[in-house]
């Protein structure tokens, strides 16, 4: 891999002799940072003490930063890339590995847990952000202590608990463009001298940050916790939190189509030439899709289906129970969450059917204790996870339809274990085991229609188009279609030239997958306040299924991550300086994308890549330059590259139209290598950069504080994200190159009374850089289309606390 042993001899050498030059240095100024609590490790901890490459994102920075929703955390970590795809689907990046999910059949390669609690669909991570304590990132594999779904790492959103000690409330609101009213508050209430309870709620509504009111955003949300001590020894804590989301939901923008020359059945990719905020429903993008030839159905697109529409409940509730024995602290996790939506989103140039019915059951028990002697440290464990999904994913094209209407049940156990051995007062070694067997099901039906032009060059062109329906039975009495092979193919007395063809694929399939995963460290104290550790980590993410006659299932992937880092304070506390070089080596990753079945139809599955590599560094700053300054930034370097990924995909000449007519080929439109080869294209991306993966990613920021008079300030800060370019979709299309940019958030803030109020003008992205977050061609479609960024937007923000 590119440089790779060079970047970790040298990463090696920095880390060591910036701790130990430094070190030395005296601790003669009064002024220090604050300290930060972390549960990454499944223990309380400092994060400074914490062996283990994280972020943390306090509450107050997500405030400062106007976060609602995960796809905003990216300003605040370089390491973490987010998009949207459709209704509430997200997809998680870190370092380059995650999963476009956007439908309920693809995972997470990231594991995000709310109040410790795993989410296995991103779709139900939606409105969490809010009455927080912190969000932790967890860089790289997580297997021995997270399991599954964590090869590419972890977030955790940890809301903010009750407290028996005191009453308390505060209240923020937002007013700012695009109509948007934003506002959060909680209240906690002792209510015995061991009990309390605290509620908090939230709503966002805001009106759509694209041309056609797509991207917009009407959502509530409440949480209420009941806190009981009853003994010194004994803490139990019940929460539930419920999210209604309504309005049109996100969209995406057309970025470039792949017009056919009808008379020499050649792709021509050109550039949309629609601004990044030109919605699926403008008429910019009906007229540009109306000009667009595709050569299957031998006429020019037609508009998406324009109604648009999320609807979505999101609730859960869970327990945590902590009981102090003479062994260590026994925790209880039990949880139920459901989610249940029904929307119409937008993919490229197309709507499509997302409705699902998705509940989960989780139990973890863990101990986690000391040895008498407290040289041993350890926390061993159990988890028990189910999941059960209904539903009908029904992406529509117009002269393509295709309904999924499945259940997807997944069921894991794993037991796990991690103890640490204090070899001296100095040094630790530290190791892991977990042991996980997922047991993944799935029953449902494929059924798919597309219209074929028989004839040429283009005879086709008042052929109708499906309409959006909710089956292809629909369909077919719609247009009156009638049978010419029965179940197969259907004619149209109003296109004699087009042939429906349908595809019928039934689904009953089952795969069981384990895995022993391990962890290796070794931790050395230098100073106090200086750390030093490197880890070997693996993991792994259980294989799936998909809806595809060529790809129908998908292996396991695996990882091995070797770390070396140093978390440092210096000057007294003034100055944090964490460093992090890291190795990765992944066997058989998933990554998911959108392609061609054998008979012509579109798909969207799984390949495994045979062998990929991630390497790089990150550098973590904080100086408190003076007592109002503080200065921050958190710089990433990283080499992510597919080294070894082949494949192969049908040249699909119709069989069922040769003799007809030409025979209809999608010539690979990629940035991968590829040759013909016999009835299939042969497709080589090996050495290619991994997706979401920028060179050089930073987060720097300032933060200000002006005293006026005894008990008032003003605070100014200014935070900016750069990256360089990169590639935002797996098919590495010109077209898919994000350019390097910069995207900068500021705010000022004059508060009084201590703090207790505050009147604060913000404004974020102030360049009003729409770069596209992820991307997917549909070759089918001719189409590339995206999601990006929100704009530049500005607001006041009230806030008291009592």
């Amino acid at each position: 891999m590119r440089h790779t042993k060079k970047i970790l001899t040298a990463a090696v050498c920095s880390v060591a002799a910036s701790a130990s030059t430094l070190a030395q240095t005296d601790k003669s100024n009064t002024l220090a940072l604050e300290e930060v609590t972390v549960t990454a490790q499944k223990s309380t901890k400092n994060a400074q003490d914490s062996a283990v490459a994280l972020s943390v994102i306090s509450s107050d920075a997500l405030t400062r930063a106007e976060v609602v929703s995960a796809d905003q955390l990216t300003q605040l970590d370089p390491s973490l890339q987010v998009g949207t795809a459709g209704g509430t689907n997200k997809s998680f990046f870190i370092r380059g590995v995650g999963s476009s999910t956007v439908n309920s059949y693809t995972e997470s390669a990231v594991a995000f847990s709310y109040d410790g609690v795993f989410i296995e669909k991103p779709s139900a991570t939606t409105g969490l952000y809010y009455d927080l304590e912190r969000v932790e990132v967890l860089k790289g594999p997580q297997g021995t202590l997270y399991g599954r779904n964590a090869t590419g790492g972890a977030i955790n959103v940890v809301p903010a608990k009750p407290s028996v000690e005191t009453t308390n409330a505060y209240a923020t609101v937002s007013v700012g463009d695009y109509g948007s009213i934003a506002a959060q508050g909680a209240v906690n209430l002792p209510v015995t001298d061991s009990s309390a309870i605290r509620m908090s709620g939230f709503t966002l509504e805001h009106d759509g940050y694209l041309s056609d009111n797509s991207s917009d955003a009407d959502v509530q949300g409440a949480r209420l916790q009941y806190l009981s001590e009853p003994s010194d020894n004994l803490s139990i804590r019940i929460a539930s939190d419920y999210t209604q989301t309504n309005g049109i939901g996100s969209g995406n923008v057309i970025i470039a189509t792949s017009a056919t020359n009808p008379f020499t059945n050649q792709y021509v990719v050109q550039s949309s030439g629609l601004g990044n905020d030109v919605g699926p429903n403008d008429s910019k993008t009906a007229d540009l899709l109306m000009s667009t030839f595709n050569g299957v159905a031998g006429r020019y697109l037609e508009p998406p289906y324009p109604g648009l529409t999320v609807d979505g409940q999101f609730w859960g509730v869970n327990a945590e129970i902590d009981w102090e024995t003479s062994v260590g602290t026994l925790s209880i996790l039990p949880a139920y969450r459901k989610s249940d939506s029904d929307d119409v989103t937008i993919g490229a140039g197309f709507s499509a059917i997302d409705s699902k019915k998705f509940d989960q059951a989780n139990l973890e028990v863990r101990l986690h204790g000391f040895s008498e002697s407290g040289k041993i440290e350890y926390t061993v464990g159990t988890l028990y996870f189910e999941s059960n999904t209904e539903a009908l994913y029904a992406p529509q094209q117009g002269y393509l339809a295709v309904w999924q209407d499945f259940d997807l049940s997944t069921e894991s156990y794993s037991a796990f274990g991690r103890a640490s051995y204090s070899l001296t007062d100095k040094l630790v070694l530290a190791a892991g085991l977990r042991y996980t067997e997922d047991e993944k099901s799935i029953t449902g039906t494929s059924d798919t229609m597309a219209s074929y032009c028989t004839t040429t060059p283009t005879p086709c062109l008042n052929a109708p188009f499906l309409p959006f329906s909710d089956g292809a039975q629909s369909a077919i009495e719609t247009l009156g279609l009638f049978p010419i092979v029965d179940n197969f193919i259907y004619g149209s007395m109003a296109a004699p030239a087009t042939s429906y063809l349908r595809t019928i694929v039934d689904k009953d399939e089952r795969i069981v997958d384990s895995k022993t995963t391990y962890h290796l460290g070794l931790e050395y104290d230098l100073t106090n306040s200086s750390l030093l550790f490197a880890t070997y980590e693996t993991g792994f993410r259980s294989g799936g299924f998909s809806f595809s006659a060529a790809r129908p299932s998908f292996d396991p992937e695996e990882i091995a991550a070797l770390t070396v880092g140093s978390k440092n304070r210096f000057f007294a506390d003034r100055l944090q300086l964490n460093l992090e070089a890291f190795y990765w080596e992944y066997e058989d990753q998933q990554v998911t994308h959108a392609g061609n079945e054998p008979n012509g139809s579109p798909g969207f599955f799984t390949e495994n890549i045979g062998k990929s590599e991630i390497s790089g560094l990150e550098v973590d700053v904080q100086f408190m330059a003076t007592e109002n300054t503080l200065l921050s930034a958190n710089l990433l370097y990283l080499d992510a590259e597919w080294t070894d990924f082949k494949y192969n995909v049908p040249a699909n000449e119709n069989p069922v139209l040769t003799g007809n007519g030409p025979s209809v080929y999608f010539p690979v439109v990629t940035g991968c290598d590829s040759a013909i080869s016999g009835a299939e294209w042969e497709i080589d991306c090996s050495g290619l950069d991994a997706t979401h993966s920028p060179e050089f990613a930073a987060n720097i920021g300032v933060q200000h504080t002006i005293p006026v008079g005894v008990d008032s300030a003003i605070l100014a800060g200014l935070r900016s994200y750069f990256q360089t370019d990169a590639i935002n979709g797996f098919d590495h299309l010109e077209a898919q190159k994000v350019d390097s940019y910069w995207s900068t958030n500021a705010d000022i803030t004059y508060e009084w009374n201590g703090g207790a109020y505050y009147i604060a003008a913000y404004a974020n992205n102030i360049e009003n850089n729409r770069h596209i977050q992820s991307s997917s061609y549909f070759a089918t479609n001719s189409v590339l289309a995206g999601s990006p960024v929100n704009p530049r937007t500005y607001g006041i923000r009230f806030g008291a606390s009592f």
